[in-house]
């Protein structure tokens, strides 16, 4: 549905009941606000369009044609901030919406997740949009074992330059394997009208339980933590060639016991080959404590495992590679070369240690990885071949380029798998590790779940 607002007329003037069709629009100002998956996609397409109107007789033929393609939508049409200027918002229909998504997170992590989400958004009462637009979701992350629920209330007001929302949530991760996390956060978010900026003012408290005996108990167990962050996102994800780049900067230490400067990004491009597809992805991750500080579990980034984005490496356990904690012994007295973390190592000493158990890995400062995905239909089906490779360390416990060269882990495998919505797919994959550091946790065969063209 298409719906016209106009402003209050005041007593003098009457309010007119035509407009010509050719009056001239200098400017449209267009706005996405609610709307996800495909009909997002659909209203960001369109927005491409509104925009070139010149009257006001094109813009409208060009709202009902799109007013069509939305179902579901509702289009908000009124005066912009400037003479000649008209603003458009796409947004939700009125009342209670249920929405089943997977998908990503988007930066930090990018992890994937399943989301169950219901939209509600009053009737408007007299003139004018809605006021105000309530969404509780909630959902299930793979790669932390997380769960998470969230209650986000914003203005829908469509005349203003930015989208603000305040978003209050509460969580928890390492429900199974991983290191028990608790988390309470708000959020104070202003988005543009694309959904490309982001600015987030943050404040969070964390819990980490571990298990007694752990090495996690070396970390801190409670944060309290505030933050300023910018995210930036770019989606072609229409073309021939989708390719997405997202991107994110956060400081912290106003308020709280955690310090710290955070950076991350993502890139991704995929595009046909020899009648199959090619995907390439890379990441980058840099964190630093500050002020003497040391960075907290939630803050330290982690490699491995057969789902979601940044982390996913395949031939390797979920959280298991880069810096770890071993239980040692010593053992009887021998020389020679012991192959540990970080390459070989001369033994002069009377004794060794050994390890009598699997290690803590305690997460990196640094992060990065690139893959290369190749894949080819098999009827239903799709033939996958891969490559990766990463890195995963803690800055200063690097002393020289060797030492950066023996932490790095490759992997080439190949898989069959079944291709999900949005360029993901559910498979099953053999890894076979060809740079590998001792007492890293391998999985040779594993299911490889994504979500979303870039993961």
């Amino acid at each position: 549905s298409v719906q016209w607002f106009y402003p209050r007329h005041s007593q003098r003037m009457p309010p007119q009941s035509y407009i010509a069709a050719d009056t001239p629009v200098n400017d449209v100002r267009v706005f996405v606000d609610g709307l996800h998956g495909q009909t997002r996609q659909a209203a960001l397409e369109a927005a491409q369009r509104l925009r070139s109107a010149t009257t006001l007789g094109r813009l409208n033929a060009e709202l009902i044609e799109v007013s069509e393609r939305l179902p579901g939508a509702a289009v908000d049409v009124g005066p912009g901030a400037n003479k000649g200027s008209v603003s458009v918002t796409f947004r939700p229909e009125h009342g209670c919406h249920l929405v089943a998504n997977a998908g990503n997170e988007g930066l930090p992590g990018l992890n994937s997740a399943f989301s169950l989400r219901v939209d509600g958004t009053p009737a408007a009462e007299g003139e004018g949009p809605p006021p105000l637009r309530v969404s509780a979701e909630g959902r299930c992350c793979l790669e932390e074992e997380a769960m998470r629920c969230s209650l986000t209330a914003s203005p829908t007001k469509h005349s203003w330059p930015v989208m603000p929302s305040l978003q209050l949530g509460v969580g928890m991760a390492g429900l199974m394997t991983h290191p028990l996390r608790t988390e309470s956060s708000g959020h104070l978010i202003f988005t543009d009208v694309l959904g490309r900026h982001t600015l987030k003012l943050s404040a969070a408290s964390r819990d980490l339980r571990p298990k007694e005996g752990s090495a996690f108990l070396k970390l801190p167990l409670q944060s309290s933590k505030t933050s300023v962050s910018y995210h930036f996102l770019k989606d072609s994800s229409a073309s021939s060639q989708p390719q997405r780049l997202a991107a994110c900067l956060e400081l912290a230490g106003l308020l709280g016991d955690v310090t710290l400067g955070r950076f991350e990004a993502c890139w991704m491009r995929q595009g046909p080959l020899l009648g199959g597809r090619w995907q390439l992805r890379g990441e980058l991750g840099v964190a630093k404590a500050l002020g003497g500080s040391t960075l907290p579990l939630e803050e330290r980034f982690f490699l491995g495992g057969a789902s979601g984005g940044l982390q996913r490496f395949l031939g390797f356990a979920a959280h298991g590679l880069g810096p770890a904690s071993f239980e040692q012994r010593e053992s009887k007295a021998r020389f020679g070369l012991v192959k540990g973390l970080g390459g070989l190592n001369a033994i002069r000493s009377g004794s060794v240690m050994e390890r009598t158990g699997p290690g803590s890995f305690l997460g990196g400062d640094t992060r990065a990885s690139v893959e290369a995905v190749l894949s080819f239909p098999l009827g239903p089906m799709q033939l996958m071949s891969f490559g990766t490779l990463g890195l995963l360390v803690n800055r200063s416990c690097l002393k020289s380029m060797d030492d950066l060269s023996q932490n790095f882990r490759a992997s080439l495998g190949a898989g069959v798998g079944y291709p999900l919505p949005g360029g993901g797919h559910l498979a099953a994959t053999f890894s076979l590790p060809i740079q590998a550091v001792e007492g890293d946790a391998l999985r040779p065969f594993q299911v490889s779940v994504s979500f979303g063209n870039q993961l």
